[in-house]
């Protein structure tokens, strides 16, 4: 609820540097559809959620209007096309939202030329904020839970081996982790990056248990459609290639419910014959 809270205050902001009886337009931009689809209707559930139960805050007369638009997943020009298409037709005061970081740096120097505030809720590499002065993030950064995750696996493995996909997140989760691993006496046998989408698991999973590391690392921002992808390829790699008695304990980062799927499937993957 807090990322509602900030989006809210910056539009009772702009309300309040402007004169009363107005309308201040936030143009959402999210997932409805693609990878990661899910998460897109619950960031506006929370958006409107929270401006129901605090219109009343509002100054007289100023009302608040959600633009909803689906950037169709990991898509730098649409998302680009629909902010420009927000800033320039509908004119809002306010950018919210993006769940990939490809889009979020797509939109980050059209925010910079109109002067137009950008609110990211989720897309969560490190350098993203730098690349616009009209951007507040709202969510986390990769290396908050890839780095302490490092630390700790420091303590209990001795090599490891990372898989990530091979975009702003999964660099960021690559990089926290080993450094933080490497420095607490471990050792990385190996670092992996797998396409953002439809991924050949059966190789890679091939590779993880040919370097039989003490653990493997992962990173992939996996929703409902992509577990079961995830799951039955590495379901299938097992079954022909894993052996049972080799198994690497999995290492995730943040969002454990979400990738439960992915890691539910990769163990099968390496468990399974």
């Amino acid at each position: 609820m807090r990322l509602s809270k900030i989006v809210v205050a910056a539009a009772v902001a702009l309300a309040s540097s402007t004169a009363f009886s107005q309308t201040i337009k936030i143009g959402f931009i999210t997932s409805y559809s693609g990878l990661n689809g899910n998460l897109g209707p619950y960031m506006e559930r929370a958006v409107r959620l929270y401006i129901k139960q605090h219109e009343k805050e509002l100054p007289p007369g100023v009302k608040i209007e959600l633009i909803t638009r689906d950037d169709t997943g990991p898509n730098p020009d649409k998302a680009k096309q629909l902010a420009q298409e927000l800033i320039v037709r509908d004119k809002v005061d306010l950018l919210a939202g993006v769940i990939f970081t490809p889009n979020a740096m797509a939109i980050a120097p059209l925010a910079t030329e109109a002067k137009v505030p950008f609110v990211i809720m989720n897309a969560g590499t490190a350098v993203i904020t730098t690349r616009s002065p009209y951007i507040a993030r709202t969510s986390f950064t990769l290396w908050q839970s890839s780095f302490p995750l490092g630390q700790w696996a420091a303590r209990k493995y001795n090599t490891a081996y990372t898989l990530v996909s091979d975009f702003g997140p999964g660099h960021d989760a690559e990089q926290g982790f080993s450094q933080a691993f490497t420095a607490g006496g471990g050792k990385i046998v190996a670092s992996v990056r797998v396409p953002l989408q439809n991924p050949d698991w059966a190789a890679y999973l091939q590779r993880v248990k040919d370097a039989k590391p003490d653990t493997l690392m992962v990173f992939i921002p996996a929703d409902r459609p992509g577990r079961h992808n995830h799951r039955r390829g590495a379901a299938q790699h097992g079954r022909r290639r894993a052996r049972r008695h080799h198994h690497v304990p999995l290492l995730g980062g943040r969002r454990p419910a979400r990738q439960q799927g992915v890691r539910r499937g990769l163990e099968e993957g390496i468990r399974r014959q």
